[in-house]
């Protein structure tokens, strides 16, 4: 019982670190010297492509993202799990994240890339979730994978709003977490998918694209760790 006691302790810490990090809001200078030129629609057509896309994997992409990877290797009863396995496929997908992006961007091509950018980003969390013995297919894991990436994408006092509601969904809409969730995605990368947009000078948002998938990996495996390891012990966390 000291053992699990122990990684419960070491698991917390990093998530007390891990808020006290991205608290406190850092505006990528991209957003300083381009934010006046982005025009006025584009989050609310940003927010759209975003919804989009979730309702469209949500639905019927998760098969074909599971065509990716396969899929028993992640699985509980035969990932191994250490930490270096771990961090090797975080840093994949953070490397995918940022030659997808920086790739786009030299093309000049920025909302095209929403699909894209958000099934790499599911894809990632699919692979955390498995490694750590959680299904992605019910409404109710959805939810907390939409909470997930809704954290990845804020600071500040939403931060830790959404981190309280990460542990107190069960009233929550898939519907209403999906806008949410489009929403948040849209407004912090606004700036960064106009510039993305750019031919030549976009490459520059692969940084940022990498830069979250980053956060996001780090964010995710400490709340699937926590969820398991407080499961193991009789404290069910759904």
């Amino acid at each position: 019982m000291w053992k699990q006691k122990l990684q419960i302790y070491k698991i917390e810490r990093k998530e007390r670190h891990y808020l006290q990090k991205y608290a406190r809001k850092k505006e990528p200078w991209i957003e300083q010297k381009f934010a006046q030129k982005v025009p006025k629609k584009l989050q609310s057509t940003l927010e759209s492509a975003f919804i989009k896309a979730f309702d469209l994997i949500f639905s019927k992409g998760i098969f074909w993202i599971e065509k990716t990877y396969n899929k028993e290797t992640f699985t509980q009863t035969t990932w191994k799990r250490n930490r270096k396995d771990t961090k090797r496929i975080a840093h994949h997908h953070v490397l995918g994240a940022g030659i997808s992006g920086a790739g786009l961007g030299l093309l000049g091509i920025g909302l095209p890339d929403i699909f894209l950018y958000t099934a790499l980003l599911l894809r990632n969390l699919y692979q955390i979730a498995l490694q750590n013995g959680f299904s992605y297919n019910t409404p109710e894991e959805k939810i907390f994978i939409l909470l997930l990436l809704q954290a990845t994408f804020c600071s500040g006092d939403e931060l830790i709003n959404v981190h309280d509601k990460l542990h107190h969904r069960q009233s929550l809409v898939l519907e209403a977490e999906i806008k949410k969730t489009a929403y948040q995605m849209s407004h912090t990368l606004l700036t960064l998918k106009f510039v993305q947009g750019i031919p030549l000078v976009g490459s520059i948002t692969g940084v940022y694209d990498a830069l979250y998938m980053h956060r996001l990996s780090k964010y995710a495996q400490i709340q699937y760790e926590k969820r398991n390891l407080y499961n193991n012990i009789g404290r069910k966390i759904n």
